[in-house]
């Protein structure tokens, strides 16, 4: 019986390393992570836009008033 396994050791494959992890699918906390980015750029983005619009109010009445002198 000492022949047979050491015929059936020499059948099995070579060890080997798993393969290394994927990047994709990221983890949750990396989707949580890009969701509030995109938040804050929209929220940056709007609060421009409502910070810019008065002053155009503001320079188109004073253009007007100009325009009136």
């Amino acid at each position: 019986m000492g022949g047979m396994s050491g015929d059936l050791l020499h059948q099995l494959a070579p060890a080997h390393a798993p393969p290394p992890p994927g990047w994709w699918p990221p983890a949750p906390g990396w989707c949580i992570l890009l969701v509030l980015l995109l938040l804050l750029v929209a929220a940056a983005a709007a609060a421009t836009l409502w910070l810019r619009r008065p002053s155009r109010r503001l320079r188109r009445s004073a253009l007007r008033e100009l325009r009136q002198l």
